[in-house]
């Protein structure tokens, strides 16, 4: 993979990509819970799906983003 510095717009993109990670992955999940006779073991695969670390992620780079001209 090529490398790519550092800037801001480059934290910002990544930033972006996060966030949209973050619905892409809250979609499903709402449809999976709301449906009726779910197989037991889908919805124990969705519950462990961790938008923690996600989370986590986007605030770090948002702490980049603030110290980075």
């Amino acid at each position: 993979m090529k490398r790519i510095n550092k800037t801001k717009n480059n934290l910002q993109k990544v930033w972006e990509l996060l966030d949209t990670t973050c619905e892409s992955l809250e979609n499903p999940t709402l449809m999976i819970s709301s449906m009726v006779d779910m197989p037991e073991d889908v919805e124990k695969s969705m519950n462990q799906i961790d938008f923690s670390a996600i989370v986590d992620l986007k605030e770090q780079i948002e702490i980049l983003m603030e110290h980075t001209d």
